[in-house]
C-alpha cells in the first residue's frame, strides 16, 4: 500500500501522552432527573479529539464507566457516609476535532435525585474521571479515526506552502515512537484503557479547568431543636433563622441561587406535612439574608402565613427542618464551584493555619474572602411600577406585560434562564398572597417569555393566563405586587455576576461613563 503525502509535511507520531479540560461542570442542565428512576449526565471534555475512538471501542467505554463508578461511591461514601453501588452506563454523545461530549445514564430512586446530583458534579471535576479520559484517549495501533487524530497525525513544517507538489512514498511500518523525556512504557497496542496507575489515586479531588484541585465540603449539619429560632413576624408572617454548621457562608451570598434552593427545599417539606394535615394553600420560604463566615451560616427566612396557622406551621417547619433531604440539599448547595474561590477547604484552614500557609507563596498571605477575581457587587436594582410597568388584556384568555428595570443587567438575564425563572416566580408568588386574600383562587403563573434591553436596565417581557372575567383584579394586583420590596429585592440578587460573568466588573458604571463622554462630546 503507498500513500500521498504532500512534501514539506512531516508525520507526527501519535501522541503519547494527553491533558484534557473538562467543562461546564456546574452547568445544572448537565445533570438532569429524567424520570423518578433515573439521572442522566453529560461530561464535555476539551482538548479531547476523540469521539470514534471510544465510539468504535468498548474497552474505552468500560473503562470510564467503571472509573464513575467507583469515584461516584467514594462521593457518597464521603459526602454522605453512605454506601452506594449504583452503575453508569457511558456512551459518547458528540464530539469534533476539538472536544468530545460523554453522556451517562444511572438508575437512582427518586429520594436520592438531589444528593446524586451534587455528588455528579464533583464527579465531573475528578482528577481520576479525567485521568481514565487522558490515558484511554492515547490512539492505538488499530484506530481508523481520521477525523479525531488529524491534530495529531500531520504537522506542517515551517517550510511548507501551498501549491507544492505531490510526492508518492512507501508507507512506513507503524512504529511507537517513545520520547527520551518520558518514561519508557509498553507499546500502546498492548496498554489497556484504565485507569493509569503510574500516579497516586487522587480519591475525592475534583479539579477545576486550571488543573487546581477542588476538594469537596464535609457534610452540613444543623441542630433543629437549638439552632432553628421561628416566630411570628406579625399576623401574616412567620420568621426564622437557621444556623447550619460544615456551611459556608460566602458561597450563598455570592450564588443567590443556592439560597433559592434551600429555601424551595424547606418550602416543598412543609408543604407535603401541611397537606397531610389537611392544611392547603402555598406557604413559600423566602430567604431575605444570610450571615456567617467559613465554618457556619445563618439563613434569615420569612413564610407568609395568617396568624390563625402560625403554631401549626411553626411545629411543621421545626419537623421539616429535621429530615434527613433538608440537609442533604444544605451540602449539596454548600459544595464549591469550580471557580469558587473557597474551594481549596477553607473550613480547615482554622485547624492547621501553619502548614497550609507554609506550603503557598509565602511572601504574599492568602486571602480568606476575596475571590482571586475581585467581582463588584452590582447596585440595587430600581423600578418605577407606575411609569415602567405596563399590563394589558393579550387576549380573553391571557395577559401581558411588560416591566422596565434599571440598574439591571440585560445579557446576565439572557445567558442563564434561571434568573428570569426566579423573578417570574416572586412576582407570581406575590400575585397569587393578594389574590388568595381577595378571594380569587386559582394558578396564575407568571412566564417570562423575553428579555431585552442593555447594560443599565431590563425589559421583562411576561404572559399570565387569566380569563377575561378576572383581568381588572390580575392587573391591578399585579400592579401592587410590583411595588412590593421582596419583589425587586428578588430582581437585585437576581442581577448580581456570577463569578465567570463577563459583565462582572461593573459594566454598568461603564454604560454611565460612555454616556457622559458622549454627551461631553456632543457640548464640544
Amino acid at each position: 500500500q503507498r500513500k500521498t503525502t504532500k512534501v514539506g509535511y512531516t508525520k507526527k507520531p501519535p501522541a503519547t501522552k494527553r491533558t484534557v479540560q473538562v467543562k461546564n461542570c456546574d452547568d445544572d442542565d448537565n445533570v438532569r432527573s429524567e424520570d423518578d428512576q433515573t439521572i442522566t449526565g453529560k461530561i464535555v471534555v476539551q482538548d479531547c479529539p476523540c469521539e470514534k475512538r471510544f465510539k468504535n471501542n468498548a474497552t474505552r467505554l468500560a473503562a470510564l464507566s467503571a472509573t464513575l463508578d467507583k469515584q461516584l461511591r467514594a462521593y457518597y461514601q464521603k459526602l454522605y457516609n453512605t454506601n452506594i453501588n449504583y452503575k453508569c452506563n457511558v456512551k459518547v454523545l458528540s464530539g469534533n476535532s476539538t472536544h468530545t461530549v460523554f453522556a451517562y445514564t444511572v438508575q437512582i430512586p427518586k429520594q436520592e435525585h438531589t444528593r446524586a446530583r451534587a455528588a455528579f458534579k464533583l464527579l465531573c471535576k475528578d482528577e481520576e474521571v479525567k485521568k481514565t479520559i487522558e490515558t484511554a484517549s492515547i490512539k492505538h495501533e488499530g484506530d481508523d479515526d481520521s477525523d479525531s487524530s488529524s491534530s495529531e497525525d500531520h504537522e506542517s513544517s515551517g517550510s511548507a506552502e501551498k501549491g507544492q507538489t505531490l510526492a508518492t512514498t512507501p508507507t512506513p511500518a507503524k512504529k511507537i515512537t517513545i520520547s527520551p523525556l518520558e518514561n519508557p512504557t509498553q507499546p500502546e497496542a498492548t496498554q489497556k484503557p484504565a485507569v493509569s496507575t503510574s500516579a497516586p489515586v487522587v480519591t475525592s479531588k475534583p479539579t477545576t479547568k486550571s488543573g487546581k484541585i477542588v476538594k469537596p465540603s464535609k457534610p452540613s449539619t444543623v441542630d433543629c431543636d437549638k439552632d432553628h429560632t421561628v416566630i411570628a413576624q406579625d399576623d401574616k408572617n412567620i420568621q426564622g433563622v437557621l444556623v447550619v454548621k460544615s456551611c459556608h457562608a460566602s458561597r450563598f451570598a455570592r450564588k443567590p441561587s443556592r439560597c433559592n434552593h434551600v429555601g424551595n427545599k424547606l418550602g416543598a417539606l412543609l408543604k407535603s406535612r401541611l397537606d397531610k394535615a389537611g392544611i392547603k394553600g402555598q406557604y413559600p420560604v423566602n430567604i431575605v439574608k444570610t450571615a456567617g463566615d467559613k465554618t457556619q451560616t445563618e439563613f434569615h427566612y420569612t413564610i407568609p402565613c395568617d396568624k390563625s396557622l402560625h403554631q401549626t406551621v411553626i411545629q411543621s417547619l421545626k419537623d421539616s427542618c429535621k429530615e434527613k433531604d433538608f440537609i442533604d440539599t444544605v451540602t449539596a448547595e454548600n459544595q464549591p464551584d469550580e471557580d469558587d474561590s473557597s474551594s481549596e477547604s477553607d473550613e480547615e484552614s482554622k485547624e492547621g493555619p501553619t502548614t497550609k500557609v507554609s506550603q503557598k507563596e509565602m511572601p504574599v498571605p492568602r486571602p480568606t474572602k476575596i475571590s482571586v477575581k475581585p467581582i463588584k457587587a452590582s447596585k440595587p436594582s430600581t423600578v418605577d411600577c407606575d411609569k415602567d410597568h405596563k399590563v394589558i388584556a393579550q387576549d380573553d384568555k391571557n395577559i401581558q406585560g411588560v416591566l422596565v428595570v434599571k440598574s439591571c443587567h440585560a445579557s446576565r438575564f439572557a445567558r442563564k434562564p434561571s434568573r428570569c425563572n426566579h423573578v417570574g416566580d416572586k412576582l407570581g408568588a406575590l400575585l397569587k398572597s393578594r389574590l388568595d386574600k381577595a378571594g380569587l383562587r386559582g394558578q396564575y403563573p407568571v412566564n417570562i417569555v423575553k428579555t431585552v434591553g442593555d447594560k443599565s436596565q431590563t425589559e421583562f417581557h411576561y404572559t399570565i393566563p387569566c380569563d377575561k372575567s378576572q383581568h381588572q383584579t390580575v392587573i391591578q394586583s399585579l400592579k401592587d405586587s410590583c411595588k412590593e420590596k421582596d419583589f425587586i429585592d428578588t430582581v437585585t440578587a437576581e442581577n448580581q455576576p456570577d463569578e465567570d460573568d463577563s459583565s462582572s466588573e461593573s459594566d454598568e458604571e461603564i454604560a454611565i461613563l460612555e454616556e457622559l463622554y458622549s454627551q461631553e462630546g456632543t457640548s464640544n
